[in-house]
């Protein structure tokens, strides 16, 4: 069975995602991958209350989140994955690395090298050149969909926003 959007509307897409699961299904298909890994210590602390392990870990949804943190033997790679590079990317990436080892869930890999990953389709030569220059890795990797992708974004840019109207104007 197939489930259709009602009528009037479209369906989402998570390009992104599917972007970057099946770059690490392809090229690291043996390492342990977190995805939408929250970084960072969990806050705020709350004085004199005792929380559940449950509580507690619910505090810390309001945590940045890296796309994915791919556990290798000698090293963690911190993957920023974007299918068109923004200059953006390269701050994201720094963020996350700087909250790393204050995460409690991977204490374990304190310690450990992490090297800061780009992982664009689409690549913006300033962008790149942003990135190398604070030690960002770029991996360029252009799935055999991405024009598909274009076609759709192209498209969405050439026409006006959606309205609906819910009456007259007052």
């Amino acid at each position: 069975m197939t489930l259709m959007p009602p009528p009037g509307r479209r369906t989402y897409r998570t390009w992104e995602q599917q972007f970057l699961g099946e770059w690490v299904a392809q090229f690291r298909p043996d390492a342990r991958v977190l995805t939408h890994v929250r970084l960072g210590p969990i806050r705020p602390q709350l004085q004199g209350v005792t929380l559940t392990a449950l509580e507690f870990q619910a505090m810390g949804l309001w945590r940045r989140w890296a796309d994915a943190l791919v556990i290798l033997p000698d090293r963690l790679e911190l993957v920023e994955a974007k299918i068109l590079q923004t200059p953006s990317q390269s701050s994201q990436l720094e963020l996350y690395a700087h909250l790393l080892p204050d995460t409690p869930e991977l204490a374990e890999f304190r310690g450990r090298r992490v090297d800061k990953v780009a992982l664009v389709a689409l690549e913006d030569p300033a962008a790149t050149f942003m990135a190398r220059s604070v030690g960002i890795q770029v991996v360029v990797w252009r799935p055999p969909w991405i024009d598909e992708w274009m076609a759709v974004k192209e498209a969405r840019q050439r026409r006006a926003p959606r309205f609906e109207s819910s009456g007259p104007a007052r």
